[in-house]
Parts: C-alpha cells; structure tokens; sequence
C-alpha cells in the first residue's frame, strides 16, 4: 500500500510525539535504582522480544538476513546506544538544556552525511526549517548557561551523542535501500546492540525488575509505546521521506517531553517555551507546505495521472431500473 508524503508526515509526527513519553517511563526506573545503561537495555530487550514473536507468528522470511548485513545491523544498533549512552553521560557535566540542544544538533550532521552518502539536495526551506526548529529546541529547554558547570568533555560527549543519533536515523534509509522491512532492521539492531549492552547492565536489578509483575506494564509501555512504535514508524517513513525531513520532524520530540512534564511532572511553561514550541511546530510546517507545493506541481505536470484516480477512485455513474 502506497502512501501520499503528506500522509507519512502526519504518521510520523504522532510516532515522534510518542518519543516524549520516555522521560515519563524512565524516571520510575531511575527511582528504582536503574543506570541509563539499563534503562536502554530494558527498551531493546522489550523491542526485541515483542518483534520476534510478531514476526514468528505472522511473516517469519523477515528474519532472513544475508550474513555480511548482520555487520550493517549491529554497527548502527550501536550507534544508538552510543546516543543515548553519551546523552546520560554529558549531563553530569554540562547543564541538562546545554546537552540536550547539542544533541538536537544532529539535523544538521544528517544534511552534510545525506549529501555525502545519498546525494540528497538541500534547498533553503530546509535549511530555514531546521534553523527554526533548533531555535525552537533551544527556547523549549530553556537558558543554556543558567545553572550547573559546565566541562569541555561534557560538551563534547553531547555532540557525539548528536553525531551517533544522526547515522543511526540514517539507518532507516540504508536498511530500506538494502531490501528490508523496517522490523528486520529494528530486531537484529535491538538485538544484537542489546547483546552488547548486557555485560554492562546491573543483573540482579534487571532481572528483579523484568519478573515483577507490578513492573511490567510500565516496561511494555517504555519498550512498545514510547520505543518501538515511534521507531518503526521512524525507518518505515524513510521509504517516503528524505532523511533530513525525518529529523527535522524528530525535533518534535522535544515538544512532546516539555507537554509531558507540564502533565504528569506539575512543569511549568515559560512564555520562551510556548515560543519555542510554536517554532518547532512551525518548522514542520515549512515542509509539509513545501511538499504540498511539490505534488501540486507534480499533478499539474502529470494530468494523466489526475485522470487515472479519477476513474479508479473517483465516484461511479450508477443507472436505475429501465422504465418502460
């Protein structure tokens, strides 16, 4: 089934919207005791296990996977860990606003590796898109320098982070480009990176954590929807969608937590947040506006086409009953 970009933009809003509710999940864990490390783990292994069973039960040739491609998986299943690895790591340096915003630099980092690896075109309204919604990041998580100190390494820790982020949201397009299905490519990358993961997890926590039965709503929730729906709708779009529009959308994130913490955390929302927050929100505007104006040129260059839904999908002559 085919889907109009316009469409896939809408879908993909709602899966990164879906990302904000990770902070929501997380600070349970962190109160039980839990490192970012095994938070992380417990999100791949639910991904993991809930993928592999779907698979099992509906299309089991997803899990033919050409040997030399298990490389390809695990090198950006790692790159995801990194990120989030990296993230936790620099904000016990460097305010949580400073390392978030760098992070949220990875848009840019994808322009410059789009245009090396897939010869992606970059116009102005992108660039003006991603300006706007950094912008809007910024605003959201408020002053960068208000309070905490803040380290060389802390700051550089923040834009690895960004840079791992950045190939592993390229992932989706090369998995695409490559033949397969978004959840062979979400499984073997949850799987094999949470192989590596697991020396470095506390054990007994984890597995406590994992057998408690009062736990486990709150890991199917964490692990399916703030992490596995979001994600596949992230390298299912890449079918439709460039891998700079996908990251400009991703900034969205930004907005949901900040919604998220007025909700459930009592947060309060400054006027520079609402500020920010419409700017992000602009900024998706700017290209869904833009890709508006690409198919309606597309159409009025392509009439044939027009013609062709018509008579498919367009509405039947239908007759009555012959009177004689």
């Amino acid at each position: 089934m085919e889907f109009g970009k316009s469409n896939v933009l809408v879908v993909l809003i709602l899966g990164e919207l879906m990302y904000g509710f990770v902070g929501l999940f997380s600070r349970y864990f962190y109160d039980l005791g839990m490192r970012s490390v095994d938070i992380t783990f417990l999100r791949l292994f639910t991904i993991t296990v809930v993928l592999l069973i779907v698979i099992l039960i509906a299309k089991r040739e997803l899990l033919k996977v050409k040997p030399m491609d298990l490389v390809f998986f695990v090198s950006f299943g790692v790159f995801k860990l990194l990120a989030d690895v990296f993230y936790i790591f620099s904000i016990d340096y460097i305010p949580l606003a400073l390392a978030s915003v760098l992070q949220m630099m990875f848009p840019f980092y994808i322009i410059v590796l789009s245009l090396l690896l897939f010869k992606e075109k970059i116009d102005l309204k992108k660039l003006v898109a991603i300006l706007i919604g950094f912008i809007g990041c910024t605003l959201i998580t408020g002053n960068l320098f208000a309070t905490g100190k803040i380290e060389s390494m802390g700051i550089v820790a923040a834009i690895i982070s960004g840079l791992a982020l950045s190939v592993y949201v390229l992932g989706g397009t090369f998995s695409f480009k490559r033949g397969y299905h978004p959840a062979t490519y979400l499984l073997f990358s949850a799987m094999l990176c949470d192989l590596i993961a697991l020396p470095f997890i506390q054990h007994d926590l984890v597995i406590e954590t994992i057998t408690s039965l009062d736990v486990i709503p709150l890991i199917l929730g964490l692990g399916i929807v703030a992490s596995l729906i979001p994600m596949f709708i992230e390298v299912w779009s890449a079918r439709y969608l460039s891998p700079t529009i996908i990251s400009i959308v991703s900034m969205v994130e930004v907005v949901s937590a900040a919604v998220v913490g007025v909700v459930a955390f009592d947060e309060v929302l400054s006027i520079f947040n609402i500020l920010g927050i419409a700017l992000v929100l602009s900024s998706i505007l700017v290209i869904n506006v833009r890709i508006s104006i690409k198919a309606q040129k597309y159409f009025s260059e392509h009439p044939e086409v027009v013609e062709r839904l018509k008579k498919e999908y367009g509405p039947k002559d239908s007759k009555g009953p012959n009177q004689d």
